[in-house]
């Protein structure tokens, strides 16, 4: 049951999707959204999500590092990302992982992140992000925004290159096929 205040109404429609899990790598917890087909199983039967991804980071990744993670979803790379490096920046366009995704960022106290509700592409422009049902059973990171005619909300699109960094010394993309215009987008930064 949702703790409320007393005296505070509920909608009758409201119900809870996430959920704070005990994770390897977070602290405090991961807030989740329970209906996530892949990271919500991972994580509530191994207290963890593609680990061996991170213990490669932790080889990489020195405290001085600068990371720019796109396809942020919910967190569960960004929280590690965060605790290995000096700076992260992540991008999540959905809304809803957003919100989860930031949550995340101050449940386990990470000061050094910035989350962007944004997209990351080769070009200057709002796209249309669908907006998932979150009380359906689904992958919430496999969401392709880059299809003509898609309806949902409008995002912010950026390029890689419009955030001016001084150095970048990971970039981490899953953006379920838009990898190629994040790097066409980036050529000034990556070079």
């Amino acid at each position: 049951p949702p703790i409320l205040t007393p005296g505070v109404q509920v909608s009758p429609t409201w119900a809870p999707f996430t959920q704070i899990l005990p994770c390897k790598r977070c602290p405090q917890g991961m807030l989740i959204n329970v209906n996530d087909q892949f990271q919500m199983d991972a994580i509530s039967k191994y207290g963890e999500y593609s680990d061996g991804e991170v213990r490669l980071w932790e080889d990489l990744l020195l405290p001085e590092d600068v990371v720019v993670e796109v396809g942020g979803n919910m967190g569960v790379h960004t929280v590690p990302l965060a605790m290995l490096a000096k700076e992260v920046y992540s991008f999540e366009p959905q809304r809803l992982m957003f919100q989860i995704l930031t949550g995340n960022i101050a449940l386990n106290s990470l000061h050094n992140v910035t989350t962007l509700n944004m997209a990351v592409g080769d070009r200057m422009d709002v796209v249309e992000v669908p907006v998932l049902d979150p009380y359906k059973k689904q992958s919430y990171g496999s969401l392709e925004i880059d299809k003509v005619g898609m309806k949902g909300e409008g995002v912010q699109m950026i390029t890689l290159d419009s955030l001016n960094l001084d150095r970048l010394d990971l970039l981490k993309l899953d953006c379920e096929g838009c990898e190629l215009k994040v790097l066409q987008g980036g050529v000034k930064t990556i070079m």
